[in-house]
């Protein structure tokens, strides 16, 4: 278990590291540490077409076989893993892939609006635009000043708010684990902070997300939905590859039944992502190739492919996730247990 494994890493310099990353609330770390500020602090990706953003990804792979020869060559033992992303979570930048034609500009955004239009509000408040919601570990509760986390204890930001349900977890994500000091509160199955300490966007957020995942669209709503499709798709072909379009498309499609669908449509718009600061089909595909260029070196945990093995239909989302790529405290837990035996052996390979 989680313990057995923490004892036998105590003797590496790399425990503390391990503390650090999986276990925050085990250290005062009040001092002086403002809130990070919640705004989308990478406003240089927002003008980058894709192929620039394809250069991005070419040099993390480059950077990544750097740093597994620099380490060889040190006689220091590598631990790759790839990364667990939130599929729920929209594309930030949306360039088109070519430039559009003042008039075809305003007949694209014209189909995108009318299908999203079309979409029943409950599906698509929070999660698409105008209002989409960006959620931040603060707003779960988590990362606070102590006397911030006691504030909202005795005073909910949301109080009186349902807690939302969403899919079942599979595996080691499906069972409680010990907290060691996280006070991590499984709520239908999903490993999240006490519920006290969310504020309002979180439950909106999940109030969307439960409304997308458990569906039971009317007739009426069906047929919006399917003149929703129509409408999406003009766009693509207007503006082939957009994100965002392909992004509420796959909402559409889940709506509607088709998961399998909306999978595929939402891996290839955070693949379409401008901006590449999130774990996407090409981000890990780049770990994967070089792990398999490297595997004499190095020890290799695919974390992304164990966590969705244990995700309902192998799609990630606010059960684990708090954000695009943080994942709540209890699913950390798991995590360390996947990864922890990797450092091991890379210790005795050395």
């Amino acid at each position: 278990g989680f313990g057995k494994l923490a004892e036998e890493l105590k003797a590496l310099r790399l425990m503390n590291v391990l503390v650090d990353r999986f276990e925050p609330d085990l250290r005062d770390r009040s001092g002086d540490r403002k809130p990070e500020p919640h705004t989308f602090r990478d406003k240089k990706f927002k003008q980058l077409d894709y192929d620039e953003t394809l250069q991005y990804y070419e040099q993390y792979g480059r950077n990544l076989r750097r740093m597994v020869d620099i380490a060889r060559d040190a006689d220091v033992g590598v631990v790759l893993c790839t990364v667990i992303g939130n599929d729920f979570v929209p594309p930030f930048v949306s360039n088109h892939q070519r430039a559009l034609a003042e008039q075809q500009e305003q007949a694209f955004m014209r189909a995108v609006a009318q299908g999203r239009g079309m979409i029943p509000a409950r599906f698509r408040e929070a999660l698409l635009p105008p209002v989409t919601v960006n959620l931040s570990q603060p707003d779960w509760g988590m990362t606070l000043r102590p006397e911030e986390r006691d504030g909202r204890m005795a005073n909910p930001p949301a109080a009186g708010r349902k807690v939302p349900v969403l899919r079942p977890l599979q595996g080691a994500l499906a069972e409680a684990p010990e907290t060691h000091g996280n006070r991590v509160a499984s709520v239908e199955g999903a490993h999240w902070p006490d519920p006290r300490l969310w504020v309002s966007p979180v439950y909106d957020v999940l109030d969307t997300v439960s409304q997308v995942v458990h569906a039971d669209p009317t007739p009426e709503e069906l047929a919006a939905l399917e003149r929703s499709v129509a409408l999406y798709q003009r766009a693509l072909k207007m503006s082939p590859g957009h994100p965002m379009t392909l992004f509420e498309l796959g909402v559409v499609r889940y709506v509607q039944g088709d998961v399998p669908g909306a999978r595929r449509l939402w891996a290839q718009a955070h693949d379409a992502d401008r901006a590449p600061r999130r774990g996407t089909d090409l981000s890990n595909n780049a770990v994967r190739v070089v792990a398999a260029e490297r595997a004499e070196d190095m020890v290799f945990v695919d974390c992304e492919m164990l966590f969705r093995e244990r995700s309902p239909d192998g799609l990630l989302g606010y059960e684990v996730m708090t954000d695009v790529c943080h994942i709540h405290p209890g699913a950390r837990l798991v995590l360390m247990a996947d990864i922890v035996p990797a450092i091991l052996e890379a210790q005795t390979r050395r």
